[in-house]
């Protein structure tokens, strides 16, 4: 009988836990709080953790493509020709720029360690090296620099030389091109002067011979160029002498080279041979009467 009775209050007992929710259970509920803030620390940790590895995968990429930067500088220093240099500028500014994205990044690397609260010791060493990694590569691209700004300097320094050279060899060029033009100038100039014997002696031209008697003209030893009018003797093949009755050519020129004419009551000379009338002279004095 007791046995009995024993039976029926376990399966009493059983039967009324059987008709328990056990979700709804205070055991439960802990259990389940406990289990959801565990699952969004993990996410955390893990969105934490992958945010960090971008960034590191990052700095990484631009480490690389810095060491490829170098490499190309390297390549470029062995070859020839003027453009060289200027682009390995080219190549220290993208060098730069990698080098501040890096600084960037490891500024909010520095900022998620502080905050996080999972980032353990091996995450926080490997930030540290990037860190080292990025200061070498900073002294690299500043050895570069330097090393292109004296080169940059000595081009410079060699350039404004060989500007200055240049300028004076073109000063130099353009005063002999200069007295060259005054010389062909001076070879291609004649001065022709004409007119009565009292307008030449005026002008200092006639003199003499004789004493004060003397008929015989002669042309002074010192012409002033001041009262001749200049013509260019390789062009000048008449000169109008106007209206005179007689005229004569005091200077002394080939008597085949030239000859005097009238036309309509002027009297011209009429230069056939410029060489040879010139050759002589490039004075032509002519008095005239009437």
């Amino acid at each position: 009988m007791n046995r009995l009775r024993t039976l029926f209050l376990i399966l009493s007992l059983t039967a009324g836990w059987g008709c328990q929710d056990v979700k709804q259970s205070e055991e439960y509920q802990s259990l389940a709080a406990h289990n959801a803030a565990l699952q969004d620390s993990i996410q955390q940790m893990q969105h934490e953790v992958n945010e960090i590895t971008q960034s590191m995968n990052q700095i990484e990429n631009n480490l690389v493509a810095l060491r490829r930067d170098e490499m190309q500088i390297e390549d470029i220093r062995e070859e020839k020709g003027t453009t060289k240099n200027d682009r390995i500028f080219l190549i220290l500014a993208e060098m730069d720029a990698y080098m501040e994205e890096n600084k960037s990044v490891i500024r909010k690397l520095d900022n998620q360690l502080a905050k996080s609260r999972h980032a353990n010791q091996g995450l926080r060493r490997l930030v540290a090296l990037q860190k080292q990694a990025i200061l070498e590569k900073e002294a690299t691209i500043e050895e570069l620099n330097l090393s292109m700004a004296r080169l940059k300097q000595e081009f410079t320094t060699t350039v404004a030389a060989k500007n200055e050279i240049i300028s004076r060899q073109e000063a130099q060029l353009t005063n002999q091109q200069k007295n060259l033009e005054e010389k062909e100038n001076t070879l291609q100039t004649g001065f022709i002067l004409y007119g009565d014997r009292k307008q030449l002696f005026d002008k200092g031209v006639l003199q003499t011979e004789g004493g004060l008697l003397g008929k015989n003209l002669k042309l002074t030893t010192k012409l002033d160029t001041r009262h001749f009018a200049p013509v260019n003797i390789k062009n000048v093949q008449e000169i109008n002498i106007g209206v005179t009755n007689r005229q004569k050519a005091l200077t002394i020129h080939p008597g085949d080279s030239y000859y005097f004419v009238k036309t309509a009551g002027i009297t011209y000379l009429k230069i056939t041979d410029p060489s040879r009338f010139w050759s002589v002279s490039k004075y032509l004095v002519i008095v005239t009467e009437g």
